[in-house]
């Protein structure tokens, strides 16, 4: 929920522009003199979110960690962020998340968005922080962080209508498997809403460019994951793939129980569900995920980086500890850790970020947190990955942190 304490959202918001900075570098100094942006009170800069909480639950935490260091260590010199806390859209609801867009510029003034966590940040909705120059950082859903959007950054680049990819995910999925990528017959399967088929065809080509075979690849699981799912799961198993690829949200856990309890013994890829204190406390997630495969690009505490380390340091700052760390915590950590990044870069002249940082910058977060480079995100996703199964209700990494896999354009 949208949080309205003042003195919550100051503490919160500077620590987090402090954060970021500090741990990104960059060539501004904060300093005292006055900034040249919108959403500026004083030295305090005012940032709302939107976080769709079924899939992203947690990364209110996550965000706010971060900031809080920030704001505690002066990485911003003189200025804190106040952090007024996200609203949820909901699914698919672009109309909620735009009336959300709305109030948090025209009411709220922020200077940014963000997280923008949510796959009901639309175009429409970019088009809105566009129109009044205000930018927004979180994760590349949707085509709002991709060209010709300038104002939207991810901390995964342009992850839907991408112009390209990596072959990293598959390569170290098929690793997880004990098997050359060509050697694994395999399904993708996405959601049936904008965009959708596009992503499906594009993890087709990545198959198709390390020789792995492609049984089906299609955009077909309603959002929410609702309704009957037996006629979609029929289809998959007729392909008879060694692996499914589910690229779904909070719908894997209902496709993967369906695809069980049809018999279905081969392995269920997703890039979802590392979910790092969730399995243990919740039998049903631990369950419906058990023998999993899990590809992500955030980094995982189970690799002990020092990246992992900070980050467990700041969520005990704020009372929390590594069992609250959730997908949505990491996700939401993550775009602090940028946002914070390319604000220090500019400060105190925070209103020339989009200009700056689309004329060229790097986001090096260190080892397990994949590197990204604008203007190049803007057209494709980030080419890390670290490959996780759960075994008796915990994450084991099956394939190590790796960024070596070929670039891939698509059509």
């Amino acid at each position: 929920m949208r949080r309205r304490s003042r003195l919550w959202g100051l503490g919160l918001a500077a620590s987090l522009a402090a954060a970021v900075l500090a741990g990104c570098g960059g060539s501004g100094s904060g300093g005292s003199e006055s900034s040249n942006a919108r959403g500026i009170e004083g030295r305090t800069i005012k940032i709302g979110g939107l976080v769709e909480q079924r899939a992203f639950g947690g990364a209110d935490d996550g965000f706010k960690a971060r900031i809080d260091r920030a704001n505690s260590t002066k990485e911003l010199g003189d200025y804190t962020i106040d952090y007024l806390g996200s609203t949820d859209p909901g699914q698919g609801a672009v109309d909620k998340a735009l009336a959300t867009t709305q109030s948090l510029i025209d009411r709220d003034d922020v200077y940014a968005v963000a997280p923008v966590l949510t796959t009901s940040f639309q175009q429409s909705v970019a088009n809105y922080a566009v129109a009044r120059k205000v930018p927004y950082f979180g994760g590349g859903f949707t085509p709002a962080f991709c060209s010709p959007n300038q104002y939207g950054f991810s901390t995964i680049g342009c992850y839907i209508s991408a112009d390209y990819g990596y072959t990293t995910p598959v390569e170290g999925v098929a690793k997880a498997l004990g098997k050359k990528p060509d050697q694994v017959r395999w399904a993708v399967v996405s959601l049936a809403q904008p965009d959708g088929q596009k992503l499906a065809d594009n993890y087709r080509k990545l198959i198709e460019t390390v020789n792995g075979k492609v049984v089906y690849s299609e955009a077909t699981v309603p959002p929410g994951g609702g309704g009957d799912l037996q006629p979609f799961v029929s289809a998959v198993m007729d392909s008879k793939p060694d692996a499914v690829w589910l690229l779904l949200g909070s719908e894997v856990l209902g496709f993967s129980s369906a695809m069980k309890a049809a018999g279905y013994t081969g392995a269920l890829v997703n890039s979802s569900f590392y979910l790092p204190g969730t399995l243990q406390k919740v039998p049903t997630v631990a369950a419906a995920l058990e023998g999993a495969i899990v590809s992500t690009n955030t980094p995982v505490l189970e690799s002990n980086s020092t990246y992992i380390q900070q980050l467990e340091k700041d969520f005990k700052a704020i009372g929390k500890s590594a069992d609250d760390v959730t997908f949505g915590a990491l996700s939401g950590y993550q775009a602090a850790d940028m946002m914070i990044a390319m604000m220090k870069k500019v400060a105190p002249d925070f209103g020339d970020l989009v200009s700056t940082i689309g004329k060229g910058f790097k986001y090096e977060p260190g080892r397990d947190a994949a590197p990204v480079s604008w203007p190049e995100a803007f057209d494709g996703s980030v080419g890390c990955n670290t490959v996780l199964r759960v075994e008796n209700g915990s994450y084991k990494i099956v394939a190590p942190y790796s960024c070596t896999g070929r670039k891939v354009e698509f059509d």
